[in-house]
């Protein structure tokens, strides 16, 4: 038997929280430990934090900087606030990003607001390659949809996340194997 991908993420938010919970309920990886923006609160208004859901895994949480002693196939950002650097992401054989906007056009944070004022008639969300560039690795893949008439920033931001949570479910075991 072929043994699982070892994995490093380092996360945020909700839906880093929840994109957590997917890769362990697939049982397809072992997460060896992991990077929240802060192992101290919820900095986020509602919804489980990335720090809780590690603890709750029994998974270690660790600094970024301690990720380069240890050992890991796969490094993932789920919704990890800051840029990785090349020498962590290197060490992989494989990192990973699911970036909530259509890349190229919309890198970095807030791209539904963004979308918004410029009156854009798509959006979307982009599972990519990760490299020490700002959303700029390879496309594995992308979702693109139609912005409604009218449609708020906040509601273009929950239609991504319901849009990413698809998207990164049915990449998972393509990237296990």
């Amino acid at each position: 038997m072929q043994s699982k991908p070892k994995v490093a993420v380092l996360g945020e938010k909700p839906q880093g929280a929840r994109w957590l919970n997917y890769l362990l309920r697939s049982d397809l990886f072992e997460i060896v430990a992991g990077v929240p923006r802060t192992s101290e609160k919820n900095i986020w208004w509602e919804g489980e934090s990335f720090a809780s859901t590690l603890n709750s895994a029994g998974i270690s949480i660790v600094k970024r900087a301690d990720l380069a002693r240890i050992d890991y196939d796969i490094i993932w950002s789920l919704m990890y606030g800051f840029i990785i650097e090349e020498p962590l992401i290197s060490k992989a054989s494989l990192g990973l990003n699911l970036h909530e906007a259509p890349m190229p056009r919309y890198r970095g944070c807030n791209g539904y607001s963004h979308c918004i004022f410029e009156g854009a008639v798509t959006y979307g969300t982009s599972f990519h390659i990760l490299d020490a560039e700002l959303d700029n690795g390879e496309l594995i893949d992308q979702e693109i949809f139609q912005v409604g008439p009218g449609e708020t920033a906040k509601e273009l931001y929950a239609r991504t996340e319901y849009v990413s949570d698809l998207v990164f479910k049915r990449n998972l075991k393509s990237v296990a194997s």
